[in-house]
């Protein structure tokens, strides 16, 4: 077998890039080594709630994906987060505040005190670091430590279940250390780029419409796999590859049976560490680069109750727990107050993420055990009454790639070998941002290389 482009890797990110190259009539196969697409984007609605076990939302900042969207049938599908999600909540001496988010609200919240107030607005009186940092140094060097502890800890572990201590700020936060570089500050950056900001076509993401799906995230992906029909092989676990004189040579295993496909061109949209296996015998350097990157594991856990057990009923997007407030849970989504179709009338779902950088060895607990961590953290927090209804478990033991410190000399090493082996390319959410947007765009933005490149010279 040989084709023009072979993808290995049938997540969100393959599967939009094989999707784009098949509609321009490109010769293309997924190889996926589980026994469904997606990766770790998965829905199933289970006692009337509808839960997920990847990503809960993602936000619509391109015309693209609602293009996307349409081509594949899912525009009508859609389910946007109602008004409510703007509330957001952190938890502060076991009182939940709602985040400011207007120079108003910031002025009168209790989260912070008036010296943390003080200290931002004298960032802009603070110069440049001479060296890569963390987000924590960087935080605490211009905005100071309570910024750092009831803002960016909880959000960082939101979104990348990650550690601030850890995190590049260059690389996993590009816009906020963009802001200082090129404008010495994040006050200055803010107001001095607003006009370069309307440039863009993109939505910023502060007024970016949150999103999924009626019947959950998975319809992005099965419909995308819909889509390539035959030109997505699941169960295909590869575990070689070789360069050829006019391409690559892949060996792969389904249902026990070795088998090896060729292609001119060959896309790694597999995590990290699956690269790193399939790299050892072509680049041992950056093999072993990425399978430094830390994946740390983390579990959701769905609880389901009755509407009057709350003594307030759960409403807004959810709330996030600082570390220095030392509970067992990072924070919980208030799932069916903003979304459609999530619990049956009368009840509410809630959403509790366990572990990740902060805590990882909580998210390994037996499935019993996080159920009541979860339930014990937010009955304690929201003053639940009564046991929850439903409760359901999933696990992703490696779940969110960490931009950690030297992240970026990882990325110059991987375009490095793109360079010297023309018609490799490297696909994934450890590079170019890890949310689902990220993944759409730069799988679009890879499918327009390729094609540029089949038009202006063979590989």
């Amino acid at each position: 077998m040989r084709y023009d482009v072979l993808i290995l890797g049938g997540g969100i990110s393959g599967l939009t890039l094989g999707y784009s190259l098949l509609q321009e009539g490109v010769d293309v196969c997924v190889l996926e080594a589980s026994a469904r697409p997606g990766g770790t984007i998965w829905s199933e609605r289970k006692e009337g709630f509808l839960i997920e076990h990847g990503p809960n939302t993602a936000l619509l900042t391109k015309q693209a994906h609602l293009d996307l969207f349409q081509s594949l049938g899912l525009r009508e599908r859609l389910a946007f987060a109602s008004e409510t999600a703007n509330h957001r909540f952190i938890l502060k001496d076991r009182r939940l505040i709602e985040l400011p988010m207007s120079l108003r609200a910031f002025l009168k919240t209790p989260l912070f005190s008036a010296k943390a107030k003080v200290r931002v607005a004298l960032e802009p009186f603070h110069g440049r670091a001479a060296q890569e940092e963390t987000l924590a140094e960087f935080v605490k060097r211009r905005l100071g430590q309570e910024f750092l502890d009831y803002a960016i800890d909880p959000f960082v572990s939101g979104v990348y279940a990650g550690d601030p201590e850890t995190l590049s700020v260059r690389e996993a936060f590009s816009k906020l250390y963009g802001l200082e570089a090129r404008y010495g500050g994040l006050v200055l950056g803010t107001f001095l780029g607003v006009r370069e900001r309307k440039k863009r076509p993109d939505v910023a993401k502060v007024k970016a419409r949150l999103f999924s799906f009626l019947g959950g995230m998975v319809e992005l992906p099965l419909a995308l796999a819909s889509h390539l029909g035959n030109g997505l092989v699941l169960k295909a676990a590869a575990h070689g590859l070789r360069p050829l004189r006019d391409g690559f040579e892949v060996s792969f295993r389904q249902q026990g049976v070795e088998q090896t496909i060729a292609s001119k061109r060959l896309v790694l949209s597999v995590p990290a560490y699956e690269a790193s296996r399939l790299l050892k015998g072509l680049n041992a350097s950056l093999a072993q680069k990425l399978q430094a990157i830390p994946y740390p594991p983390v579990a959701q856990v769905a609880l389901g109750y009755r509407l009057n057990a709350f003594e307030r009923s759960p409403e807004g997007f959810g709330f996030l727990i600082p570390k220095r407030e030392g509970r067992s849970i990072l924070g919980a989504l208030f799932s069916s107050s903003f979304l459609p179709g999530r619990a049956s009338e009368g009840f509410a779902l809630l959403t509790t993420f366990v572990g990740g950088m902060r805590a990882p060895s909580l998210a390994l607990l037996e499935a019993n055990g996080l159920a009541d961590l979860a339930h014990k953290e937010v009955s304690d927090i929201l003053r639940i009454k009564e046991e929850p209804t439903f409760a359901h478990v999933g696990k992703i033991e490696r779940a969110i790639p960490q931009y950690t410190l030297g992240h970026g000399e990882m990325i110059k090493a991987i375009e490095a070998l793109e360079h010297s082996l023309p018609g490799l390319h490297f696909l994934a959410n450890y590079r170019g941002g890890i949310a689902l947007g990220d993944c759409l765009a730069n799988a679009v933005d890879l499918s327009a290389k390729i094609l540029r490149q089949r038009s202006s010279r063979p590989v």
